[in-house]
């Protein structure tokens, strides 16, 4: 019985050590399995593309489309309701600032000047009438007090005879007064002419010093060069070769001083005739008013003369037509009247026909500047109302290129930042230009600001580097530059790995396997970001496929 039991348990025990052998065998079966299926993993290779590690440029652009437009393009528009006399200028065709365009013609202006014309004649034909009723009325006065024979007070006579002294010794003071002023300005003109000849002498010296000095740089350079080549052969000291090296940078200093003082005589002689020739005007205005006031003081003798004589005629004469005189003041006075009206009225009727004449000149359309035309919309003949466009003109030597920005991608852009502009088409040509203006709120579809209808946006100007000779009206793309930097590490967007709480990269080593390498990132551009540290020039990136899960010492080879 007892040996049963005894019997029982070894089997137990021997069942036990059976089980636990099997189960050890296979853990160490599926071990080996495992690690033959990872060693067959790291040793298949996968194909990914492979890019090398490179300094580049990383740009952060905005794109946009615009329409390229000549410097100060503008619409030509009729001033009023006219008709096309000619038009002048073809499509096309370079103009100049002033040049004539377009020749309109206005009949209800070319009439209503005609008109005027016409009155202004009929008055200077009253005016004409109403002075010779003047003349007859002096005339009749003088008669009729002549005929007053009214004699005068022999005071009258002896005034008008001191008044006649007085304006004689006036002549003689201005005489002398204009002898003086033709001594003074002859005395400035000699005086002038001595300074200007000084100058023009110490001009002279100054210059003849430049050409002195150019010819001892020129001595002090050959030596230099002599020295030069003594001192590359170890004839010389260094010394020596500084010194002279001092020698030429003061005669150049020396050059340099002399052709300042030069430009700066220049430019005092310059100014020194300006001021001469500014002095000299003047003083022949004077002489010339004093001359003036000459005349009038000789005119003056001679009226008081006359004057005289006729107080000394009337003295002789009496009259006793008292009426006769009263009624000739009365119609000299009259007639004074009608020629002060008249006058006014015809000054009046020349004023409004300037102004008709120069809303006249207006039909002579002409450049406002120097342009090319670019469209002409009448035709000789042409009826036109007030405001309709006539031609359009810019100028060639500058072209723009006029865009609307997103409000999000107008807060990026900045005046002055560089553009690169391409054409539209298969044969697509590349410009650069810069941002020249912004405007300062956004504009809906309707031009209004803020809201309205459609989405608003912020117009902007480029203006073009140098004239490219398209179209204008021309559809181009455009790339503003709003960051850069250049020359730096800069791989593709799609090398860098995001999957981790840092970036990362797969790099290949030198034994063809991939190794996960931590980045510092920097700028980001559409297409390449830039690796401020973890990357370093000639290593090579590897770039993964979406659907493909690459593990630290994975084999690659480089796909095509």
């Amino acid at each position: 019985m007892d040996k049963s039991v005894e019997g029982k348990k070894r089997l137990k025990i021997g069942i036990k050590w059976l089980i636990c052998s099997a189960i050890l065998a296979l853990m160490g079966a599926g071990g080996w399995l495992f690690f033959l299926s990872n060693q067959n993993q790291s040793n298949s290779a996968v194909a990914l593309p492979v890019s090398p590690v490179k300094q580049g440029d990383v740009e952060v652009t905005v794109s946009e489309s615009g329409t390229l437009e000549l410097g100060g393009q503008q619409e030509i528009k009729s001033p009023t309701n006219v008709v096309v006399e000619q038009v002048l200028v073809k499509i096309g065709d370079r103009v100049r600032s002033g040049d004539k365009l377009i020749i309109l013609r206005n009949n209800e202006g070319q009439k209503n000047l005609a008109d005027q014309d016409l009155q202004i004649k009929s008055k200077e034909l009253a005016l004409a009438r109403s002075q010779e009723k003047v003349v007859e009325a002096r005339d009749k006065l003088a008669n009729a007090q002549q005929e007053l024979r009214q004699p005068l007070k022999k005071f009258d006579i002896e005034e008008q005879r001191i008044k006649i002294v007085r304006a004689r010794q006036k002549i003689g003071e201005i005489r002398q007064k204009i002898a003086t002023s033709v001594q003074q300005l002859k005395q400035y003109q000699k005086q002038q002419q001595i300074d200007n000849q000084k100058q023009q002498l110490a001009l002279k010296r100054t210059q003849e010093k430049v050409a002195e000095t150019k010819k001892t740089l020129s001595g002090e350079r050959n030596k230099l060069k002599n020295q030069q080549v003594l001192a590359s052969k170890g004839f010389i000291a260094g010394d020596e070769l500084q010194a002279q090296n001092e020698s030429v940078r003061g005669a150049e200093s020396s050059l340099k001083d002399i052709e300042l003082d030069v430009k700066n005589q220049i430019l005092e002689l310059q100014t020194k005739i300006i001021e001469q020739q500014r002095d000299t005007k003047e003083q022949r205005q004077n002489l010339l008013a004093t001359q003036s006031e000459l005349q009038e003081a000789i005119l003056t003798v001679k009226s008081e003369t006359a004057a005289l004589k006729r107080m000394q005629l009337e003295q002789k004469r009496a009259s006793s037509e008292q009426d006769k005189l009263l009624s000739a003041r009365s119609e000299l006075r009259e007639a004074l009247s009608t020629v002060k009206n008249e006058k006014t009225e015809l000054q009046r009727a020349k004023i409004e026909r300037n102004s008709i004449t120069a809303s006249l000149k207006n039909n002579i359309v002409t450049a406002p500047m120097s342009a090319k035309i670019l469209d002409i919309k009448v035709n000789n003949g042409d009826g036109l109302e007030t405001g309709k466009v006539l031609l359009m003109l810019g100028n060639p030597q500058k072209e723009l290129v006029k865009l609307q920005l997103v409000t999000l991608e107008a807060e990026k852009v900045k005046v002055n930042q560089p553009v690169r502009i391409k054409t539209i088409g298969s044969n697509a040509k590349k410009f650069s230009g810069r941002i020249k203006s912004i405007h300062p709120i956004a504009l809906s579809g309707n031009g209004d600001a803020g809201g309205g209808s459609g989405q608003a946006k912020v117009p902007a100007t480029i203006e073009l580097d140098k004239p490219t000779n398209l179209i204008p009206g021309s559809q181009v793309s455009v790339e503003i530059i709003v960051q850069q930097r250049e020359k730096v590490i800069a791989v593709n967007t799609e090398a860098i790995q995001r999957s981790e709480e840092k970036p990362f990269v797969w790099i290949k080593d030198t034994q063809n396997r991939a190794r996960k390498r931590t980045v510092t990132l920097g700028l980001e551009g559409a297409n390449k970001i830039e690796v401020k540290s973890g990357l370093k020039p000639g290593e090579k990136i590897i770039i993964p496929f979406a659907d493909v899960t690459l593990e630290a010492g994975k084999l690659i080879t480089e796909a095509n």
